[in-house]
């Protein structure tokens, strides 16, 4: 009876969540959720060193938890050094010291000269924004499901296996231990692809995830820049990448039309702007 009186209470709250605080949440912007709907793991394949790519993102989770939904967003950082302190940050404050712990982190005090986006401005206000959520009361987490990808005496090809079978090991892990939850993903595009890149390439993270009937979308954008790591790293001219037909107007979240077929569908971000390693904020 007891264990009957605690399930109901925690009905009644999470139905108290979904109705009452969840119209009053701090959005930037709602998103159309409509070709997305019913999905439990969302996968957006990003271009690294965006300000738009992270911000779409924050929009969508920010949309979804206006709905109700319990969530819990993955970011293509190191699992065992960056997972604990991602989760401290989004239950601090938020102050200069809480962020000064978090980018002391390997991934987010990389020297700007080998930042490869993923520990960008961009991404902190990211996970600013999965704090804010929480402290306004939403049901969200955070996870980092990057891994080791060394194997010695192996090839080249079966380290970069290895690489995406561990990643999504841990995305595996992470849905395990919160079952029901809304799972989002922000990663390398080519880690989100439903097939390899090339003839003999590695099979990429998302194959190992399909029993989890995924949506991969891919980021559309209009030309700007985008902070890569390539011989140095640096902000890049990037051209405008679209996959709607050309005059279309695109929708935020569409389906279908993306050329390749390795994606479910796209999302188009607009015009992007290099974002450079969170650590210059200090």
């Amino acid at each position: 009876m007891r264990h009957a009186a605690c399930f109901l209470s925690m009905f009644l709250a999470a139905s108290f969540w979904s109705t009452a605080q969840a119209r009053d949440l701090p959005c930037d912007g709602g998103v159309d959720l409509r070709p997305i709907a019913g999905k439990k793991l969302i996968v957006f394949g990003e271009l690294h060193g965006t300000i738009e790519g992270p911000a779409f993102v924050a929009r969508v989770l920010c949309s979804l938890a206006q709905r109700g939904e319990r969530l819990q967003l993955g970011l293509e950082q190191w699992a065992g050094s960056e997972d604990a302190p991602l989760k401290t940050y989004i239950r601090s404050k938020g102050t200069k010291q809480d962020r000064a712990a978090l980018f002391a982190t390997p991934s987010w005090s990389r020297e700007a000269a080998v930042h490869d986006g993923n520990a960008s401005i961009g991404v902190f206000d990211l996970v600013e924004s999965v704090r804010r959520l929480r402290e306004a009361g939403a049901p969200i987490e955070i996870f980092a499901f990057n891994n080791s990808h060394d194997l010695e005496g192996s090839t080249r090809l079966e380290q970069a296996t290895a690489h995406e079978r561990r990643m999504a090991e841990n995305v595996e892990n992470a849905i395990a231990a919160n079952p029901g939850a809304t799972t989002v993903l922000m990663v390398g595009g080519a880690h989100a692809r439903r097939i390899p890149l090339r003839d003999g390439a590695q099979p990429p993270m998302l194959t190992y995830l399909l029993r989890f009937e995924p949506v991969s979308l891919r980021m559309a954008w209009d030309a700007g820049a985008a902070w890569l790591l390539t011989s140095t790293s640096g902000p890049r001219p990037q051209p405008t990448w679209r996959c709607d037909p050309p005059g279309r107007k695109a929708e935020p979240i569409e389906l279908g039309f993306e050329p390749e077929a390795a994606f479910d569908g796209c999302y188009t971000v607009g015009a992007v702007t290099a974002a450079p390693p969170a650590r210059e904020m200090r």
